[in-house]
C-alpha cells in the first residue's frame, strides 16, 4: 500500500530495516519483490563507508540475490553493475528525489491485483511470475522469456504521470506473461525470428487496446507519438516491403533495430517498428476473422497468424516473398 513519505534519512533507514522478500499478491499468480528497499537500505547504511565498501555491499546485497533480474541489464557482470550503482544511485539519498517519492507512493497491490484478475478473465489463463520493483539503468516495464518481470522506478519517475503510466501499460506486460505460458505448451520454434518478435509485441499491444476497451488510439497502445504513427501509416508500403526482407532473420542486431526504443532499422524510420507492424497484422487478422479472433493469435504460430491475416497481400507480397 502507499506509505507516508519519510522526513529524513534516518526515518528512511528505519522503514527499510528489513531485507526485501517476495510477497504473493492474493488472488493472483504474481509475486512482487521490492528490490528498491534493499537498494535504499544499503545506500543509507554506507553513507560513511568507503566507495569500495559501499560497492561491495551493493553487489552482495542487491545484485547477487537477484541474478535473473540483473542478467537482463549487466549479464552477470558484477563490476559493470558496481560502477553503475556507485555513480547513479547515491542521488537517491535525498528523500525528496522524484524516484524515491514514487517508490513510496506506488501501491503495487492496488494497481496490479485488479488488472491481473481482469487479464485472467479475458484470456482464461492466470498471469504467473515474479515482478521486481527496482532502480535500474534503463527500460521501464518489461521482462524476460523466463517470466522475470521488472518495473524500473528510475525511468518511470521521469514520466509525466508515473503511476498512470504503469497502470496503462500493465495489461501489455501481463499479456506477455500469459503468452509465454501458452508458447511453452506449443511445439518449440527452431529459432526466434523478427516475425516472432513482431507478433509477440503486436499481440500484447493489441491486448492493451482491447483491455482498455479501445478507448485509446493505436499510437498510444504501441507507445508511438501521434506524429510517428501517422508517418508509419503514410509510409506503410515502404515499411512492409523493407521489413519483408528481414522477417525471417534471427539476427539479434536486426531484431533489436526493429524493437528497441533507441534504435531504428533505417534512418528515416521511427523506433519500435516491430510494435507498429505487429499491431497492424493483428488488426488485419481481426478484420478477417471477427472481433474476438485476436484471442486465437495466442495459440497459433506467428507464421500462421501472418498467413491468415492476409496483411502482406495488401501490399502485393506473400508470406513467401
Amino acid at each position: 500500500m502507499t506509505q507516508e513519505m519519510p522526513r529524513s534519512l534516518n526515518e528512511l533507514l528505519r522503514l527499510n530495516a528489513d531485507r526485501s522478500d517476495p510477497r504473493q499478491l492474493a488472488g493472483t499468480g504474481l509475486s512482487v519483490v521490492d528490490v528498491w528497499r534493499d537498494q535504499l537500505r544499503v545506500l543509507l547504511e554506507t553513507v560513511q563507508a568507503t566507495t569500495e565498501a559501499r560497492a561491495e555491499r551493493l553487489v552482495s546485497e542487491t545484485f547477487e540475490p537477484f541474478p535473473k533480474l540483473w542478467a537482463s541489464f549487466f549479464f552477470g557482470n558484477a563490476p559493470a553493475f558496481s560502477k553503475w550503482a556507485i555513480e547513479e544511485l547515491p542521488e537517491l539519498l535525498d528523500p525528496s528525489h522524484p524516484t524515491v517519492r514514487l517508490a513510496f507512493q506506488l501501491d503495487v497491490d492496488q494497481i496490479f491485483k485488479p488488472i491481473a484478475e481482469r487479464t485472467e478473465q479475458m484470456l482464461g489463463i492466470r498471469p504467473k511470475g515474479v515482478w521486481h520493483v527496482f532502480f535500474g539503468p534503463r527500460n521501464d516495464l518489461g521482462g524476460t522469456s523466463e517470466g522475470v518481470m521488472w518495473a524500473n522506478l528510475l525511468t518511470i519517475a521521469k514520466m509525466s504521470d508515473p503511476i498512470e503510466y504503469i497502470r496503462f501499460l500493465l495489461p501489455h506486460e501481463l499479456s506477455h506473461m500469459v503468452h509465454l505460458q501458452i508458447m511453452a505448451s506449443l511445439p518449440p520454434i527452431e529459432a526466434m525470428t523478427l516475425l516472432h518478435l513482431v507478433l509477440m509485441e503486436g499481440l500484447c499491444c493489441y491486448f492493451n487496446f482491447e483491455y482498455w476497451e479501445r478507448k485509446y488510439s493505436p499510437a498510444r497502445n504501441t507507445l508511438f507519438t501521434d506524429e510517428n504513427w501517422q508517418w508509419c501509416i503514410e509510409h506503410e508500403l515502404h515499411i512492409v516491403r523493407q521489413a519483408a526482407n528481414d522477417l525471417r532473420s534471427s539476427n539479434w542486431g536486426t531484431m533489436n533495430a526493429y524493437h528497441r526504443g533507441d534504435l531504428r532499422p533505417w534512418h528515416e524510420a521511427p523506433s519500435r517498428l516491430a510494435y507498429f507492424l505487429g499491431f497492424r497484422i493483428c488488426e488485419c487478422y481481426v478484420r478477417e476473422h471477427g472481433p474476438e479472433s485476436w484471442k486465437q493469435i495466442y495459440r497459433q504460430s506467428a507464421e500462421e497468424t501472418l498467413l491468415k491475416s492476409h496483411y502482406l497481400e495488401r501490399f502485393g507480397l506473400t508470406t513467401q516473398s
